[in-house]
């Protein structure tokens, strides 16, 4: 099993921060990983010293090339190259088609790194690359298909724990050329699954959805672009990363005039590594959408949703109900006496009781609910095609075990009020349907906590 501890500490550091913090979260990642000491050696202009994790002083000094021969090979192989003695290991970083930089480990004594140390060193080093300015290769160069150089003498092996490993949907009809892809990303670990054109493309990402799709443009029954727009209208595969892989010539300008998001492209005749560098760039590109888009919707205490994600489903949901008749129910719940938890036992306590509700609340919501925190000590659960009567049974499940756990040695209760949306032709607003609920809540609480009470029929708002 490798660990990932240090590829997720470069890309915690992220796409868009200052490039001199890149460089030395990556040397002293590779420093941490393969030896006692590591130096960042710049290669533009004259070779010099921009990051030493030993001894900054050094730094802005220039290098004599002649003394490191494998920074020569790593840039030869545009790979990790290792000292014949295993001394210094140099890592180089390439963008734009261009070595930027080499960083380079060193050990007194020499150390023989294992293969895992190596292969995780490796990636380290390409997502350096994909994050640094300028990563992205200028439009329209033009790169020949290599195989990998045979001077390297390092295996790959798998950069991430089994069954964890990213998926890529290959799409393309030529089988020599697909295969040579998929050979080579599973090489670097990568788990690889084919398809022969866009309609089966399609197919195999909806019912199975990939980190990243590498997509042929001209394809048998459905194009590269016609393919890529139906997997942007699914929100299966909406946020999915897609590399067009083509010889075309005008294939920026389509891409532009699609509008397509999350989309890059490579033109054939391509270079391994150049791809790969490519594919890498793309998930950790998505890696950050992601985390931007969790810290947007997810409430950071409970996981749960926050009340920005809970306003813009109860409209839709509200919608629904206009359109189609179908009920809409709402649960608000209120933590009894929380304050006096926070002063008796301590807010650590109060956070873990509030933390228990969203675990019961996860447990008891289905897939099309949304549970939110609603501010504070409130929560509330949107309960789509949901009678007021079976929100009340949900209700009362989430009661019951709220009540059955344990927090701190102490039993937590709450308060739920429960109120539904049904007639097609009813005016009411969603404000108007979350206060009935919240008055329904608020009457528990003064009848004693514990409990459920129903809100007012729409007839009586």
């Amino acid at each position: 099993m490798v660990s990932s501890e240090s590829i997720q500490r470069i890309l915690d550091v992220g796409a868009g921060a200052p490039r001199i913090d890149l460089l030395f979260a990556a040397t002293r990642e590779l420093t941490a990983l393969l030896g006692e000491r590591g130096v960042c050696i710049s290669m533009e202009g004259t070779p010099r010293i921009a990051v030493a994790t030993s001894d900054p002083l050094t730094e802005g000094r220039s290098v004599e090339l002649e003394q490191y021969p494998e920074i020569a090979e790593a840039v030869r192989v545009r790979d990790l190259a290792v000292a014949q003695d295993g001394s210094s290991i140099a890592v180089p970083l390439f963008v734009g088609g261009v070595c930027r930089a080499v960083i380079v480990v060193q050990s007194t004594p020499p150390r023989q790194a294992a293969r895992p140390e190596l292969a995780i060193g490796r990636l380290v080093g390409r997502l350096t690359s994909a994050l640094l300015p300028g990563a992205v290769e200028p439009e329209g160069a033009i790169l020949a298909l290599r195989a990998p150089s045979p001077s390297m003498s390092i295996s790959a092996v798998p950069l991430q724990p089994a069954g964890t490993r990213r998926r890529i949907l290959v799409v393309e009809d030529d089988v020599e050329l697909a295969q040579t892809l998929g050979e080579a990303l599973e090489d670097q670990g990568y788990q690889v699954e084919q398809a022969r054109d866009g309609g089966e493309g399609v197919g195999r990402a909806l019912s199975n959805r990939p980190d990243l799709i590498l997509l042929d443009v001209n394809l048998p029954s459905l194009d590269g672009f016609m393919a890529a727009a139906q997997l942007r209208d699914s929100p299966i595969t909406r946020e999915v990363p897609i590399i067009f892989v083509s010889a075309r010539h005008d294939l920026s300008a389509r891409i532009r005039i699609l509008h397509l998001e999350n989309v890059d492209f490579i033109p054939k005749p391509f270079r391994e590594d150049d791809l790969l560098a490519r594919i890498e760039q793309a998930l950790v590109g998505a890696h950050a959408r992601q985390r931007l888009q969790r810290r947007a919707t997810v409430d950071d205490l409970t996981g749960l949703g926050n009340l920005s994600v809970f306003r813009a489903r109860l409209a839709e949901e509200h919608q629904r109900v206009l359109r189609y008749g179908s009920p809409l129910s709402l649960a608000m719940i209120d933590v009894d006496k929380l304050k006096a938890i926070n002063d008796r036992l301590g807010h650590v306590a109060g956070s873990d009781v509030l933390r228990t509700i969203g675990d019961v609340l996860r447990r008891h919501a289905r897939t099309t609910d949304l549970a939110a925190r609603y501010g504070g000590d409130e929560f509330v659960v949107l309960l789509p095609q949901t009678t007021l009567a079976e929100a009340a049974i949900f209700a009362e499940r989430v009661r019951s075990e709220v009540e059955a756990r344990a927090v701190h040695g102490f039993h937590p209760t709450v308060s739920i009020g429960v109120a539904s949306l049904s007639r097609p032709d009813s005016v009411e607003t969603d404000g108007q349907l979350l206060n009935r609920a919240d008055a329904a809540a608020y009457t528990a609480k003064r009848q004693g906590g514990n409990r459920i009470c129903a809100g007012a029929a729409e007839s009586d708002v």
